[in-house]
């Protein structure tokens, strides 16, 4: 075993190293996406009354699927969600899930779809009594959205920047919905580092998985950042960043209403559009669910990044490490031996002996522990560093004290 401690503290080091800046590869549930998908389309049920036909503002459907939405982003461990109800219409209302950072002060990141949808270019459509299934337009966004929610949430560790997830109500009416979030986020004064915004994420034309990132010029630093984690993540997307000035603007989608506010925004969108667009076939069948899923990962995998994703082991924590020799690597790895404690105990001693996080840590976090009774609930004790470790695999820095 003792062979094996240079080895092992050169390891923690360079994962440390490594891995500084790089995307936080995060994976969607294929099976999740698919399902969401179905119910927002009609084709499984949605509540006890069964399954809707339409998701227009102005369908009596329409409420069904909002509550259904608040009521999944409700469902992900740490979102606190709320619906913001607009001024314009009856019965309209953004569903609005915050995931907090542990650094206010920063500027936050939204993600967005709308979740309405509609039929006008079917002939004699009435949007309060006709089915509109809008599966490409935008139930693929929003299902992403929420499958985005679920691995931000679920892979542990938090963030600096606070992350928002926002569905929002009447696009199809105008933009009404992000119009109104973007002017009153605005009108607070609330800083936001990107809005990207996906609509639509379904049709994969010729099953090339092309995606477009359109962005007025002022914001293409933004667009290069997403380019340049694709090019660093096992993605089948491919990642094209167009400058919306070359097809004469681009302000059909949501983004253009955090960037009428003088935000930086993407539009995230599969192109060509399927000719099935704003028509009632509009349905399940034109949808890649494995492009709707690659999609959403690549998403998720770029806001954990770019919200400085806090390390589920040290390795991503910003700042970087100090060297593979620290000598608090080498006392931390002998003492968890020598006490017998597990491997997966024993490899998180060295991470987090090893690497220096520079992150800040929470308030409620900090917990100076000698023993695993002091630490809370599902957290192990590193005592040599006074650390608490979560005993489900994820080192996380849990000491007011991080040298």
């Amino acid at each position: 075993m003792r062979a094996r401690f240079p080895a092992l503290v050169l390891l923690a080091g360079w994962s440390a190293q490594a891995q500084e800046g790089a995307p936080v590869e995060l994976h969607a549930d294929r099976a999740r996406v698919r399902s969401d998908l179905e119910v927002l389309t009609g084709h499984a049920p949605i509540d006890a009354d069964g399954r809707i036909v339409s998701r227009s503002s102005m369908h009596p459907d329409h409420a069904r699927a909002r509550a259904w939405i608040a009521a999944s982003l409700r469902s992900t461990r740490g979102m606190k969600v709320s619906e913001e109800t607009l001024e314009y219409g009856e019965n309209l209302a953004n569903v609005v899930a915050d995931l907090p950072g542990s650094d206010p002060s920063l500027p936050m990141l939204i993600v967005g779809a709308h979740y309405d949808s509609c039929a006008y270019d079917t002939p004699g459509w009435q949007p309060r009594r006709d089915p509109a299934p809008g599966a490409d337009d935008d139930a693929s966004g929003t299902a992403a959205v929420l499958e985005i929610a679920r691995m931000l949430a679920g892979r542990g560790g938090g963030y600096a920047r606070g992350v928002r997830l926002a569905l929002f109500d009447a696009e199809e009416e105008g933009l009404v919905g992000s119009r109104e979030h973007a002017r009153r986020l605005r009108a607070a004064g609330v800083q936001i580092s990107v809005a990207l915004v996906l609509d639509p994420v379904g049709y994969n034309a010729g099953g090339g998985n092309l995606l477009f990132a359109t962005y007025d010029a002022a914001f293409e630093p933004r667009a290069r950042a997403l380019e340049t984690d694709a090019a660093a993540l096992d993605t089948p997307i491919r990642l094209e960043a167009v400058d919306e000035a070359a097809f004469g603007g681009d302000g059909r989608a949501d983004h253009a209403s955090f960037a009428a506010e003088g935000y930086a925004a993407l539009h995230l969108a599969a192109f060509p559009q399927p000719p099935q667009y704003h028509t009632q076939q509009d349905d399940l069948g034109i949808v890649d669910v494995d492009y709707v899923a690659a999609v959403a990962s690549l998403v998720a995998s770029h806001v954990a990044a770019r919200a400085g994703a806090h390390a589920s082991a040290p390795s991503q924590a910003r700042g970087g490490c100090t060297s593979a020799a620290d000598p608090w690597a080498v006392i931390a790895l002998l003492l968890v031996a020598r006490r017998g404690r597990s491997r997966r105990r024993l490899v998180c001693a060295v991470l987090l002996a090893a690497c220096r996080p520079s992150l800040p840590v929470p308030e409620q976090a900090r917990v100076a522990c000698g023993g695993d009774a002091e630490c809370p609930a599902g957290f192990l004790c590193v005592a040599s560093r006074r650390l608490c470790v979560e005993a489900s695999g994820a080192c996380v820095v849990r000491s007011g004290a991080t040298a």
